[in-house]
């Protein structure tokens, strides 16, 4: 659908539509906070939205720019805001802060430069390092893990980017549960010398994955959109999993600047 400003549009059943989401849905969302609809705010223009989803209510009204161009219907149906109201974020999906728009996440991962492991499989040929990069279910690395010595694969974005999540899908998800740590470097701590020196990230220390899923999983590395990781290395440590297997086995790895909706990792064995 084309976008369409108020002020130009022409049909008064569609300026009463589009007046009618406003005033009985966005606002009503916003209010209450709801994790609902998407709404970017132009901040040139406090009186300018882009709806970029929507509900169930009205789905032909996604993607219309809804201008108020008269600053009394703004006032009207958003008294209560002095200054840009928040955006409201649907399930999935993150803000383009470059673009002012909402977009879904994963949409766009970064470009993994490179991948290693100091542990060598017990067969290169099928289960190398790389396979985590490939977009195949059928392949994947795997090699042996203990707690005393956790398999290790270090993930290098090619220079420092802000990280919000990293993606694993893991090998047998739903069968046993990978008990990892998450760790990151910069291009300094990394050529630290005499070692590298990693940042484990509070959160994804000793964890569990799920178990509830063969699909990605989400780890955020930060629970706050507005404050992400900087780094350029990421390193996971896999200390074995749930069923005394000494097995660790990652089919694909992504990484996001989008924070996800849910980060599924877990203190528990259990799964609830």
């Amino acid at each position: 659908m084309s976008q369409q400003p108020f002020e130009k549009n022409n049909n008064p059943e569609a300026r009463k539509r589009i007046l009618r989401y406003a005033n009985d849905v966005m606002h009503e969302e916003l209010s209450k906070n709801s994790i609902v609809v998407i709404a970017t705010h132009n901040r040139d223009d406090p009186r300018k939205f882009t709806i970029v989803a929507d509900s169930e209510y009205d789905r032909q009204l996604e993607n219309v720019e809804l201008v108020f161009s008269n600053p009394e219907d703004y006032k009207r149906i958003f008294p209560e805001f002095s200054a840009p109201p928040p955006v409201v974020l649907a399930p999935n999906m993150e803000m383009d802060r470059k673009l002012g728009v909402a977009v879904p996440i994963h949409r766009d991962p970064y470009k993994i430069r490179s991948v290693m492991s100091p542990q060598i499989p017990a067969n290169p040929n099928i289960n190398n390092i790389n396979n985590v990069l490939n977009d195949n279910n059928n392949q994947y690395w795997s090699v042996k893990a203990t707690e005393e010595k956790p398999a290790t694969i270090i993930i290098d974005l090619g220079k420092e980017v802000d990280i919000g999540t990293l993606w694993v899908k893991w090998f047998a998800a739903r069968e046993r549960r990978a008990r990892f740590t998450i760790a990151t470097a910069t291009e300094e701590q990394y050529n630290s010398k005499p070692e590298r020196l990693f940042v484990s990230i509070d959160r994804l220390e000793n964890k569990y994955s799920s178990g509830t899923t063969d699909d990605f999983e989400t780890y955020n590395l930060s629970d706050n959109p507005e404050e992400l990781v900087h780094a350029r290395y990421i390193m996971i440590q896999i200390m074995g999993n749930d069923q005394d297997s000494d097995w660790a086995s990652v089919v694909q790895i992504k990484v996001t600047k989008a924070v996800s909706i849910k980060s599924m990792e877990t203190e528990l064995k259990t799964t609830n």
